[in-house]
C-alpha cells in the first residue's frame, strides 16, 4: 500500500474520532468512510463506521461495517479482543431491530460474563414479548391500537376544550425523534384557528444530534 494513503487514511480517520466525540455523527461517518476506502484493510475504520452508525440509529449499517471489521481482523490476527466488542455492539443492534434468533446467534460466539449476560436477559425480554405479542392474535392486538388511538384522541379533544380560555399553550414531546408529531401537532393547532394564542413546546430526546437536527429544521420552516 502507498505510504501517502495511509497516512491520509490515519489522519482521516482521526479527524472522524474528533468529530465522534463531538456528536457529529454524520461528519464522522464520512471522514470513516474515507479512512476505510484509503486502506481497505485496515479493521478500525469499519469498527468506527460500526460504532458511529450505531449511535445513529442506523443499525443495519452497524451490523454490516462490524462483520466486515470482524473479518479483517480474524484473518489478519485471530483472537483479537477487539471481535468480542464488535460483536456485543452487533447483537444489540439485532435487539433494536427485533431480530432475535441472529442477536443469539452473535452472542453464541461471546465470551461469558458483564455485557453477555446483560444482553442476554434483553434478548429473553423481547423474546417473552414477541410471544406475547404474537399470542394476543391480529384482531385482538387492532383492536387495542384502535382503543388506544380513540382514547388518545378524546383526551386530545377534552383538553383542546378545558384550554380554550387560556392565553399560553405548553406541550412537552419526550423522545421527539424526528419531531413528525411536533410538526403535526403545530400544523393542527393552525388549522383550528388558535393563532391568537401563545405556544410554548418542549422536546426532549436522549441524542443530542437529534435535537440539533431538529434545531436546524426549525430555522427553514
Amino acid at each position: 500500500m502507498d505510504p501517502s494513503a495511509s497516512e491520509t487514511a490515519v489522519r482521516a480517520r482521526e479527524r472522524g474520532n474528533e468529530l465522534y466525540r463531538k456528536g457529529l455523527l454524520s461528519q464522522a461517518i464520512r471522514a470513516y468512510t474515507e479512512a476505510s476506502q484509503l486502506d481497505p484493510s485496515d479493521p478500525s475504520p469499519l469498527s468506527n463506521l460500526s460504532a458511529a452508525c450505531f449511535e445513529a440509529g442506523n443499525y443495519s449499517e452497524c451490523i454490516a461495517f462490524a462483520e466486515k471489521a470482524v473479518d479483517c481482523l480474524s484473518e489478519a490476527q485471530g483472537g483479537d479482543p477487539r471481535v468480542q466488542k464488535l460483536r456485543l455492539r452487533m447483537a444489540k443492534a439485532y435487539i433494536h431491530l427485533s431480530s432475535i434468533e441472529p442477536a443469539a446467534k452473535v452472542l453464541s460466539h461471546v465470551q461469558p460474563g458483564g455485557d453477555k449476560d446483560m444482553l442476554q436477559g434483553a434478548l429473553k425480554s423481547l423474546a417473552d414479548f414477541s410471544a406475547q405479542s404474537i399470542g394476543l392474535g391480529r384482531t385482538t392486538r387492532i383492536i387495542s391500537l384502535l382503543g388506544t388511538i380513540l382514547s388518545s384522541l378524546s383526551t386530545a379533544k377534552r383538553s383542546m376544550e378545558s384550554a380554550k380560555n387560556d392565553k399560553l399553550l405548553s406541550f412537552m414531546f419526550c423522545g421527539v425523534g424526528d419531531a413528525r408529531s411536533l410538526f403535526q401537532t403545530v400544523f393542527t393547532l393552525f388549522m383550528s384557528q388558535v393563532k391568537s394564542k401563545q405556544l410554548h413546546f418542549t422536546i426532549l430526546d436522549h441524542k443530542p444530534a437529534i435535537i440539533a437536527r431538529d434545531l436546524i429544521s426549525f430555522l427553514f420552516d
